[in-house]
């Protein structure tokens, strides 16, 4: 696709889409990469679908569609295969938020804030459990 960067609203809008081989890109390789690369899985939601040229059947696109649904099991991770750097071995995570039509990269410091909250959650959580115990006995 061809894109420009849109006067209206925050983005890109498509000026051009061009066609390609269907053996180009396979269905399946976009879904294995989206699988191996995002927790949690997105398998059972994504659809990819390959749409062939009117013009030319040997041509199309590939269309991948996240339904609605797959809001409810938020937030999703996205991960990389693991990499070596002076020696040590890991894997690189991230975390994107989507506001409107982008999806920014949270900063290391925001994902460790809300990492942060969600481990104070566990203490108010078990407070609460502990008030209920009192006001039961």
């Amino acid at each position: 696709m061809q894109t420009t960067k849109s006067p209206l609203h925050k983005g890109h809008d498509i000026i051009a889409i061009k066609a390609f081989a269907q053996d180009v890109c396979g269905t399946d390789s976009y879904r294995n990469v989206i699988n191996a690369g995002i927790y949690p899985s997105l398998a059972r939601h994504v659809r990819v679908n390959w749409h062939p040229s009117k013009a030319d059947k040997s041509k199309g696109i590939v269309a991948i569609r996240v339904p609605p649904e797959c809001k409810a099991e938020r937030p999703y991770l996205i991960s990389q295969v693991e990499v070596e750097a002076q020696g040590t071995t890991g894997k690189l995570i991230g975390f994107y938020e989507r506001i409107d039509d982008a999806a920014e990269p949270m900063k290391v410091q925001e994902l460790r804030e809300l990492l942060k909250k969600g481990m104070d959650s566990g203490v108010v959580l078990q407070r609460l459990d502990d008030m209920q115990v009192t006001l039961a006995g």
